[in-house]
């Protein structure tokens, strides 16, 4: 699947080379590794913003990135307002909730969640939109992860932090969904040994009474 370098640098495909060169400058300012130590997220999107400006700077990378770019178009959705983007996340909720849980197919359902949880999206909503909107598009996507295994769930906890900011409440709400998420799946791992444990316990207690 071919990057939207486009939605990375947050510019329209028919950006200029000003503007690339402007977003890039801005982004890998915002993003660099020496501001965000130990952030792998901000770090791995770093990376992605400078291989964005590499190809979408040079007019033959650019011109050969469109040849795959427009073939693929249909699947690299561009939002370009913060409503675009809850619209979706609610979309995409309405057929999860709608969806038989054991006929979801997990890896387009992920595609779809990084899709909406990109760089560009991120920073499209950080920038433009109130808290109260945010909030809105992480309690969709909080809909969306519930047929997520945990262990897949992880990958977008660092996302989603970055999206909520330094709202105290959406990153309750990001806390609170993960931790309950996280006890499920050790209760449903070790669930059969705690009954086994306790069936022997009242064994051993009816037998020594």
């Amino acid at each position: 699947m071919q990057k939207n370098y486009y939605q990375i640098l947050a510019i329209s495909p028919d950006a200029t080379a000003a503007e690339i060169k402007k977003a890039f400058r801005l982004l890998a300012q915002r993003y660099h590794p020496d501001k965000n130590a130990g952030q792998a997220f901000t770090n791995d999107h770093y990376s992605a913003i400078r291989e964005a400006y590499e190809v979408l700077s040079d007019p033959v990378k650019r011109r050969d990135y469109h040849s795959v770019y427009f073939k693929e178009g249909s699947r690299l959705k561009l939002h370009t307002s913060p409503d675009d983007i809850l619209i979706s996340a609610r979309k995409l909720a309405s057929r999860i909730k709608a969806a038989d849980p054991a006929r979801i197919d997990r890896d387009a359902l992920a595609f779809s969640l990084h899709q909406l949880l990109s760089g560009y999206h991120i920073n499209l909503l950080r920038q433009n939109a109130e808290a109260v909107l945010i909030r809105a598009v992480i309690g969709q996507i909080m809909i969306c992860l519930a047929p997520v295994p945990f262990r897949d769930m992880q990958a977008f906890l660092q996302p989603l932090t970055a999206l909520a900011g330094d709202d105290a409440v959406a990153l309750a709400t990001i806390t609170s969904h993960f931790r309950n998420a996280k006890l499920l799946h050790y209760w449903n791992r070790y669930k059969i040994l705690a009954v086994l444990l306790i069936t022997i316990l009242l064994s051993l207690a009816i037998y020594y009474l």
